[in-house]
């Protein structure tokens, strides 16, 4: 199997540790199109350690081990943004993380 460049393997990081926690209820509402549950947009992420942190916790110690390159505030904004969507819970513009990440993931293309 071959290895991840550094910056995908970051990116697939992200993905796994941030974005796939922070969207899962909202996609699971998109799908099967229901209205989320009152703070049902609202998530916890797991860090090294295996704690509980919340998504802005994970994002930060993400963010000091992103690739040099990588243009951040724009997904930092959305994942900001989300985060506080979640909290009136925003189905559709929690999910406008989805965009957001895919966005930084063409950078390292």
């Amino acid at each position: 199997m071959q290895e991840d460049n550094p910056t995908q393997s970051w990116l697939n990081r992200v993905r796994h540790d941030l974005v796939k926690r922070v969207l899962w209820s909202a996609r699971d509402c998109r799908a099967t199109d229901q209205t989320p549950l009152p703070g049902g947009l609202i998530t916890q992420c797991i860090n090294d350690e295996g704690q509980l942190v919340t998504p802005w916790e994970c994002w930060r110690a993400l963010r000091e081990e992103a690739p040099a390159g990588l243009y951040l505030v724009e997904f930092e904004h959305a994942l900001k943004h989300s985060l506080e969507a979640a909290t009136h819970d925003d189905l559709a513009s929690v999910l406008t993380l989805e965009p957001a990440f895919e966005r930084l993931c063409n950078q390292a293309k």
